[in-house]
Order: structure tokens, then C-alpha cells, then sequence
């Protein structure tokens, strides 16, 4: 604990240890057609990126402390330690794996006092220690040797720089992979080649985001997150949008998580052009709320009874469990482009989705997915945000 003025020593000491390791698994998926698929999962382990190995180690990932919080109203500190990588996300670009995931810049253990325990020392950067990070392999090969782990290094300098860059959400385009810093604003970097290069393309304010954020009853703001990775639809059945991506992303407010779906454009500038109310993520009783939802893919189901294509939402609940809510595409659209919310756009000027006709009659949307925060649409009193400084994602 770093030595602070009114904190030290402290009165009182809180550790979080933060226990994390990813797992994968291949699901086939007319699993999801049953309650309760059960799933066996397979730990991976990402590499270190090669400017943070060391000839002679084992090369174990293990991040450094981030800077000890003091609270010199009561005298207390509180200090975080975690075990590895956190919230991975999953997709597939020309047939190789990718893996990206959050974590506090990796160290190497040293020894600790007169204990001689080995500990994680602190981060060396104050102005940058949390990084996201992606790790490539082939289809198939999904062992530590056979992947290959970089650092998504975002040279942000002023109002821009962000102690942790955090929820990076991926998309491909014209074969070039691209990520979703943040939302609010919408704030998007393109990865210009193989080796990591990035360069910001996309940089605007969407009033429906900014009022999501800012315009509460109680003049509170909540933070606008990053969700899932986003996946291309182009559905001629059912979705009668043509084609557009599809994300989700959460926003937290004293603790509790709300996450939504959202559709973008499929090309530049990426306008955003519906958002759904809060997706109805069940939880077993006597849960803490907490649903993070990080996974989206959109499949075929052989006999499904909805036409084929679904949706699958892949979420945890409470740090303690893994879930994943089925919804038929065409439902989730309803949500996205029929619901009261899908009336007025969030953004300043998308263009309107392409109508055709359809090829059959629509499931009414759930009067909870209908029933829609004033705060997203900005109905009845609104106010526009002159806030440009950029969020944690």
C-alpha cells in the first residue's frame, strides 16, 4: 500500500481479489432449443504479448496492481488484485479465432517484505494501466502455443487518454477489423494492418446516447458501456432493415446493469440506428442483478418453429453463472424497429431502414420490451448534451 497522507496506516484495509480465467466451448446449436443445455467449457490461456516476455519464465499472465484507492474521509484504503485476463469476447475473422479481452498491463511477481510472498507490484503507468488485448489463432488451434497476443496499444493523448481502456466491441468491415471504443460519444478505430496499427475514423455524438447518460431525474449520470462484439444481419425474411450490425452494450448506475441491443449501419459513418429497451436477462432468486452481457452471435436452428434464424445472448449472472437468452430474430427486431422506441431515431440523421414486404405475420413484442425509458428517446421534456469528453466504454 502505497504510503499517503490521513490513510496510512490505515484503519481499515479492503482487498478485492478478483479470481479470473477464461474457458471456451463448441456448442451445437440446437442445444439452446432445450432449458438447460449443459456445456463442458475448456480453460484457455492467452499468451503474453511478446513485449511483456522474458527469456527464462514461464511467461504466466499476471497483471499489476492498480493504484491503491484512499478514502481520507474515514481513513480506509482499499487495494485490487486480479489473477488474469477479464471479460473475453469472441469472433472469427478470415478463419482465425480472435480473443480480446481487458486487463491490467502484465508484471512479473517480486517478492514482498519480510514475508517473502510474491506479489504483483503496482502499475509503473498511473495514466494508462488497463489495455485491451487480442489474441489470433487458427480455427481450431486454441492452445497457448498456437495463439499469438498483442497489446491494442490507442496512443489517446489529452481529454482522450483513459487510465483503462475497457468493453472494446469488434466488428469487421470491408475485411478490416474495426472497434467500438465507446458510444458515448460513438467513437470508433480502425486496426489499419497486422500489426496493430489503429487509427480513429469514426468520432460523434448521438443525442439518444447522450441522454441515456446524462438526463435523469436526479441529475445523476450512468456510465455507458461497451457489450457484446457486433455481428452483420442481412435478413430478407424476416428483417425487412436490409443489412445492419448488431450489439448490445450496458450501462451502470450505483451498481446495477441494464443492457440493451442496439443496430448501427453497415458502412461509414456507422450511424446508429435503433436501440431496444432493456433486454429481459432472467436471474436465479436471491441474486445480485449484476448481468453482463459480452456474447452475441446470430444462427440457424435446423426446425426451429420461428423461421431458423435466432439470436443468441450470451450473458453472466452474478459472477457466478453462464447464461444465454434465445430469441427468435425477427422478435428481436420487433424490439429494435417496432417497439415505441424504433419510432423516433437516436441518431441525427441515419438513414431510415429499407421495408419491403413480409413474408409473414410478426410476433408482437412483450409490453415490458414496449414499455421504453423516456431518458433513451429524450420524450417529453428533453436536453441536448454539450459533453465531448469521452467514457470509459
Amino acid at each position: 500500500v502505497e504510503k499517503q497522507p490521513g490513510t496510512f496506516p490505515p484503519k481499515n484495509l479492503t482487498v478485492l481479489q478478483w479470481y479470473s480465467k477464461i474457458a471456451m466451448a463448441a456448442v451445437p446449436t440446437a442445444a439452446f432449443q432445450t432449458q438447460s443445455p449443459k456445456i463442458p467449457v475448456y480453460p484457455l490461456e492467452l499468451p503474453l504479448p511478446k513485449k511483456y516476455t522474458s527469456s527464462g519464465s514461464d511467461d504466466h499472465w499476471v497483471p499489476c496492481a492498480p493504484p491503491t484507492e484512499h478514502h481520507s474521509g474515514n481513513g480506509t484504503v482499499t487495494v485490487t488484485r486480479s489473477s488474469g485476463p477479464e471479460d473475453p469476447r469472441i469472433a472469427f475473422s478470415k478463419g482465425d479465432l480472435v480473443v480480446t479481452a481487458f486487463s491490467y498491463q502484465p508484471v512479473h511477481l517480486r517478492k514482498s517484505g519480510k514475508s517473502g510472498q510474491e506479489v504483483a507490484p503496482l502499475c509503473a503507468n498511473s495514466k494508462g494501466y488497463g489495455r485491451m488485448y487480442e489474441a489470433r489463432g487458427k480455427r481450431g488451434k486454441w492452445t497457448k502455443d498456437a495463439l499469438a497476443t498483442e497489446e491494442l496499444g490507442w496512443a489517446a493523448s489529452g481529454k482522450d487518454e483513459q487510465a483503462i481502456e475497457k468493453n472494446w466491441m469488434q466488428f469487421e468491415n470491408l475485411g478490416k477489423t474495426h472497434y467500438i471504443r465507446s458510444l458515448a460519444p460513438v467513437f470508433i478505430i480502425l486496426r489499419k494492418n497486422e500489426r496493430g496499427k489503429l487509427e480513429e475514423v469514426v468520432r460523434r455524438q448521438v443525442p439518444g446516447l447522450m441522454l441515456i447518460r446524462e438526463d435523469k431525474p436526479d441529475k445523476r449520470k450512468w456510465e455507458v458501456h461497451g457489450g457484446s462484439n457486433a455481428v452483420l444481419v442481412e435478413d430478407r425474411e424476416y428483417g425487412n432493415f436490409g443489412r445492419y450490425y448488431l450489439a448490445t452494450f450496458h450501462t451502470v448506475d450505483k451498481g446495477k446493469y441494464r443492457n440493451y441491443a442496439f443496430a448501427f449501419q453497415a458502412g461509414r459513418p456507422f450511424g446508429i440506428l435503433s436501440v431496444s429497451s432493456p433486454l429481459p436477462l432472467t436471474q436465479p432468486k436471491g441474486s445480485d442483478g449484476q448481468a453482463f452481457l459480452s456474447g452475441l452471435a446470430v444462427v440457424g436452428v435446423d426446425g426451429d418453429p420461428f423461421g431458423g434464424k435466432r439470436v443468441l445472448l450470451g450473458y453472466g449472472m452474478g459472477d457466478s453463472e453462464s447464461r444465454v437468452l434465445s430469441v427468435p430474430l425477427h422478435i428481436l427486431e420487433d424490439w429494435l424497429f417496432h417497439g415505441k422506441q424504433g419510432e423516433a431515431h437516436l441518431d441525427d440523421n441515419p438513414p431510415k431502414p429499407k421495408k419491403a414486404a413480409s413474408s409473414g405475420k410478426r410476433a408482437a413484442a412483450p409490453a415490458q420490451q414496449r414499455k421504453w425509458e423516456g431518458a433513451m428517446l429524450g420524450e417529453g421534456k428533453s436536453k441536448s448534451s454539450s459533453s465531448s469528453s469521452s467514457s470509459s466504454s
